[in-house]
């Protein structure tokens, strides 16, 4: 909690763009600092805009070798993340110097910053925000063409977690997939493209940063100013 809570939109982290590498899911043993988290609620319920996704990862992961663990998870609570974006190194300044730092606390807030620069440009249409966009995400992918709205990630894992002394792996855990899954959603997502979904497109200036951050150059700065429109979003 409380990304498991079906109101809140979860974002996950992947890394390999800021070095020009493939996109993959944040995973610390391969040098992410972090690993993305991912999983099942044992509390909520799986929403009914989600269950098809969430049916067919089941479906394809046992199906296969990356099989999702036999016990200890809910198959049928709120399954997330829901997206992801890059969560390493983004430069911040401390103390004067500018300092990498990592997580889904960088994703999360550059995510937020999307939808409040969707938010902007439909207020400036006459039109309303866009509330909770949960619902609209996940029909997104099943109707408009997946690969447009999300770059799908499907490598990596969050059965590991590692310091510089010592790397821990699980057993169990989860594996990213093709479509949605429960380490990465749908995928990092295209600013001008999910503002496509929500009718408004994005003055070519605001898209800096995501565009810096699918080159590999992430800049947290703008969008720490907007970190909270995440929580508005998800509870509006």
């Amino acid at each position: 909690f409380p990304a498991s809570c079906p109101y809140v939109t979860a974002v996950g982290a992947t890394m390999g763009p800021e070095n020009g590498n493939t996109e993959v899911a944040c995973q610390s043993q391969q040098g992410g600092v972090i690993t993305s988290g991912g999983g099942f609620s044992t509390f909520f319920a799986q929403p009914a805009w989600q269950q098809v996704a969430v049916s067919a990862y089941l479906k394809a992961a046992n199906s296969s070798a990356l099989t999702a663990p036999a016990a200890g998870f809910n198959p049928r609570g709120r399954a997330y993340p829901d997206v992801a974006l890059l969560g390493v190194n983004y430069q911040v300044i401390i103390s004067g110097s500018p300092v990498g730092i990592y997580g889904t606390s960088a994703s999360a807030p550059v995510f937020a910053a999307m939808i409040t620069l969707i938010n902007s440009a439909r207020q400036a249409a006459g039109l309303p925000n866009v509330g909770f966009i949960n619902p609209t995400l996940y029909a997104a992918s099943a109707k408009l063409n997946r690969s447009q709205v999300f770059h799908d990630v499907t490598s990596g894992h969050n059965k590991c977690c590692s310091t510089s002394a010592k790397s821990t792996c699980c057993k169990s855990g989860f594996t990213a997939i093709r479509g949605w899954d429960p380490v990465t959603g749908w995928g990092s997502v295209n600013l001008n493209q999910l503002a496509g979904v929500f009718n408004v497109t994005i003055p070519q200036g605001q898209a800096t940063t995501n565009t810096a951050a699918r080159n590999g150059l992430p800049l947290l700065y703008p969008s720490l100013l907007m970190g909270l429109s995440l929580v508005i979003i998800a509870w509006t």
